[in-house]
């Protein structure tokens, strides 16, 4: 929460979005506003089911990599490029969706950016887990290839597991995050 000691707003909506509250702090006291606007409701912002989707899938990759790598196990290091891979798309869509929201005036640019941030990190620790997965396929395999020559052999010329598994993962959280824009 913020320091009471700045100038501070605090915004609250109810679950039926056809009024908001703001309670602005201004230094030696508060500002009470209210507001309802005459075309019906305001637009709540999905960032927190989306973030709470694509935290889902973030837990799921590190847990993944983390176990194959801590259990030297393959086949579970398998089953990371296809989530990466759904995760670049969710965080694709998740962008498109949050500078549309932006450039309607539902989300302030200061929330925008922090969102943005976190954005790219995620698809960042996700790209690390790919790296390390994808590499471990290849030494096993007993191939020189780079991770990212790996990883366009395995996107070029997929395998049924890969693919099921890429099925499974759009299912789990591509799926959730195409209703949730509708």
């Amino acid at each position: 929460m913020a320091q009471l000691n700045e100038e501070s707003l605090f915004l609250f909506c109810g679950r039926r979005t056809d009024r908001i509250k703001a309670l602005y702090w201004t230094g030696d006291g508060y500002i009470l506003l209210y507001k309802r606007p005459s075309n019906g409701r305001f637009q709540r912002p999905r960032s927190d089911a989306e973030l709470k989707l694509l935290d889902s899938a973030l837990e799921q990759i590190l847990t993944r990599t983390n176990d194959a790598f801590e259990n030297d196990d393959i086949a579970l290091a398998r089953q990371v490029e296809p989530l990466e891979e759904v995760i670049d798309v969710m965080v694709e869509r998740l962008r498109d969706q949050h500078i549309r929201r932006l450039k309607d005036g539902i989300c302030s640019i200061d929330t925008g950016v922090v969102f943005l941030d976190v954005l790219n990190n995620v698809e960042r620790i996700s790209d690390h887990c790919s790296n390390v997965a994808v590499r471990m396929i290849g030494m096993e395999g007993g191939e020189d290839y780079d991770s990212h020559t790996l990883k366009s052999i395995m996107h070029h010329n997929p395998t049924k597991d890969y693919m099921l598994e890429y099925e499974q993962c759009r299912k789990e959280y591509l799926v959730p995050l195409e209703q949730m824009e509708a």
